[in-house]
């Protein structure tokens, strides 16, 4: 029962990302891919918030492997990172390459601080 509630989970996720990441690129009228960068910090902050409210469990691997596993997305970033390298915009990439991650952290940390 875990696993289809973690493959719905990841449905649900991954069309919020899809609507989401559309939604802001398309506002954001900018070349550098902040809708995957506004997917994943919030996924970074989503992670810690359940993770700071839940024990681990079913629920847990549910959120956190579903939802969250849908809802981010490492390999959209890594090609928009190595696309920005390749068409000369290595400052860009330089920047969502290690901004993502940190600022990532940060937001995760923040979300089980307020959840706890």
């Amino acid at each position: 029962m875990t696993v289809l509630a973690a493959i719905l989970a990841g449905g649900a996720g991954a069309a919020g990302r899809y609507l989401i990441t559309g939604m802001v690129q398309r506002s954001a009228r900018t070349r550098f891919p902040v809708g995957t960068l506004t997917v994943n910090l919030a996924g970074s902050l989503m992670v810690g918030i359940v993770f700071g409210l839940t024990e681990a469990g079913s629920l847990t691997r549910v959120l956190l492997v579903g939802l969250s596993g849908g809802f981010t997305t490492f390999s959209t970033w890594s090609t928009e990172s190595l696309a920005m390298l390749r068409t000369g915009r290595p400052v860009w990439a330089a920047l969502n390459l290690g901004g993502t991650p940190a600022i990532g952290v940060v937001l995760c940390a923040a979300g089980y601080s307020l959840a706890h």
